[in-house]
This record gives C-alpha cells, structure tokens and sequence, in this order.
C-alpha cells in the first residue's frame, strides 16, 4: 500500500510540472478549415477546464447494509460535484486532473431490521477525491470529442460512523477516523460544444481501526478495510 501511495504522489507531481508546458502549447493558433469546418491542418492541442455535477451509484460492499456482512458501506446513491483540468500534450494524447466531492446518505436499513426497537442514526458517507493520469481524445465532429482517462490519485473516505439509543435511553457509538487512501478513477466522456457528460468508476480501499463505545465501556476492533466503489454520471460546462 506504501508503494502505491508513493506512485500516486510521483504521478501528482509529474502532472503538476508539466501544466506550464500544456498551458503554453494549448493556446490556439490560426489553421485552415474545409467547409464542414474540419481542420485541414493539424490542429492546436486541447486544453479543457471543466466544472461538473456527479450523480453516484454505489456498488457492492460499498452500498450493502448488512451488519452481519463483512465489509458493509451503508451508502445510499448520492450526489457530489468536480473540477477537471485536461490537457493534450501531444494530437490526441495528454493527461487529466480531477478533483470532485461525493456525499453518500447513510441506509440504517439493515440495523433497523437486525435491532427495530432501538433508535439508529449515521454519518453520510463522504468522499474526496483527488486523482491525475492519463487521456485520450478523439474529435468525432467539428462540435464532439469523446474521451478517456485512467488516473490514480488519493481518496478521503469517512468511516460509516453510527450512533445508537437502546430502549432504555442508553446510547452507544461506533466510531472510527476518515482515512486517505489511494484511489482509482476510470473515465469514459463526450463534450459536445462547451458541455461535457461522462460515466466514470472510482475505487479505493480506505482502511480502520473502529471502536464501540456503551456506558463506559469501549471495544477497540481489528483493522477492517472497507472497499469504496462507485459508477457515476457527471454533467458539466467548459469553462474556457
């Protein structure tokens, strides 16, 4: 895990030296165009600022909400917002950076079903995200370009903190520190004109130590990993 944390920083810090150089060669220069306004000479590099909505679906463990199922995220579909810097540093090839918040509904639903008699409440589950790698483009008309990118980065995930009152007014809590861990971004997009739509996954892995606490005495668990795994659809507007 060390080494891939160790990656993801080296790959953030490449990307980050080579924005002066993507800044400079993706200013636009005069070409030539046919009448359906192809360009009959190779054209500038693209460079893309984009500000988007996210709409979340989680998967597997990460929306399961079983208690008795290891691994359980608890995380309703949810909703969130990004930024995206894309750059081609050579026709068709670049890279991207993204940065994007997800908050997640926490579903008490299984704990209801296992206790209904007692009073459950959690934190939504939060994540953010910050990945850069790589991007491929292809122009599709003068208007459409469709894309892809593979970034990793890192992730802040809490843990599905949950606070509980029994029958007799008692209450317990079952904590755990938010955590970073590295994060997987995979990226399939169109922009048509100045607006962008994309269907991207997201992985990672974030890894805790919780503790139950009831009356005066508290429970401190093994370390538990607990997959993060999403599919969204984003909708958003270039800025530049």
């Amino acid at each position: 895990m060390r080494n891939s944390y160790h990656v993801a920083i080296a790959i953030m810090l490449l990307l980050l030296l080579a924005f002066p150089y993507g800044a400079i060669s993706g200013t636009h220069s005069s070409h030539t165009q046919d009448e359906w306004g192809f360009d009959q000479t190779e054209r500038s590099l693209l460079q893309k600022v984009k500000l988007f909505a996210v709409a979340s679906m989680p998967l597997g463990e990460f929306g399961r909400s079983e208690p008795n199922a290891p691994s359980s995220g608890y995380a309703y579909p949810g909703v969130g917002a990004g930024v995206e810097f894309a750059q081609e540093v050579f026709q068709h090839v670049g890279f991207a950076v993204t940065g994007m918040f997800v908050v997640h509904g926490y579903d008490v639903s299984g704990w209801k079903e296992l206790i209904p008699y007692w009073h459950w409440e959690g934190d939504s589950r939060v994540v953010y995200a910050l990945t850069g790698g790589l991007l491929y483009d292809r122009d599709i008309s003068p208007f459409v370009n469709i894309y892809g990118t593979a970034q990793i980065g890192m992730l802040h995930v809490n843990y599905p903190n949950l606070l509980l009152e029994d029958q007799l007014g008692e209450h317990a809590t079952l904590l755990a520190d938010s955590r970073f861990t590295t994060g997987y971004l995979l990226t399939l997009g169109t922009t048509v004109k100045r607006f962008d739509a994309s269907v991207r996954f997201m992985y990672g892995e974030p890894e805790y130590q919780a503790a139950y606490t009831y009356r005066t005495v508290t429970t401190v668990f093994p370390n538990e990993k607990l997959p993060v795994r999403a599919v969204m659809a984003t909708l958003g507007v270039i800025l530049n």
